[in-house]
């Protein structure tokens, strides 16, 4: 598989996560010999009664002997007041477009849409057709970095 170098990444996600974040993040990695930064979002609503995306999460798999982005794999989580009718009506023509996949619960409904590193600009094109399908205006809030250790054992 292609791998994306990291630059490439920090450039086009730095409209999104501060790019010292980023370094931070990925830095912290690498020293732990991590594969997985997950960055968490929260999410600004215009119109709060109708703000149905509650957080937003990237997990960028990180290859830090080779400093490169293989893949990323959003997640967004959508409230529970979510209508069947604004789920089945545009949330799943975006769900399908970008191949995406959907996982229910009893208490959360979550978006996942898996992507390699080469289409990254792609993240945008997704947050743009859920402000359409969900006739919403919102804001991704960085809230932080969570560097992902796998256990010994």
């Amino acid at each position: 598989m292609m791998h994306v170098k990291l630059e490439y990444v920090l450039e086009v996600l730095s409209s999104l996560i501060p790019y010292d974040m980023m370094v931070n993040a990925f830095a912290e990695a690498e020293a732990l010999l991590s594969n997985d930064v997950v960055f968490h979002f929260g999410v600004r609503c215009t119109r709060p009664e109708r703000c149905f995306i509650t957080k937003m999460e990237l997990l960028i798999k990180y290859d830090y002997v080779n400093d490169s982005v293989l893949r990323v794999v959003m997640e967004v989580y959508l409230s529970p007041e979510l209508t069947v009718e604004d789920f089945f009506g545009g949330l799943s023509r975006v769900v399908s477009r970008f191949k995406g996949d959907f996982e229910l619960s009893r208490d959360v409904v979550k978006l996942v849409f898996s992507l390699h590193a080469s289409k990254l600009g792609e993240i945008f094109e997704i947050i743009k057709s859920l402000m359409d399908a969900l006739r919403l205006d919102f804001e991704l809030l960085i809230e932080s970095y969570e560097v992902l250790v796998q256990n010994e054992g």
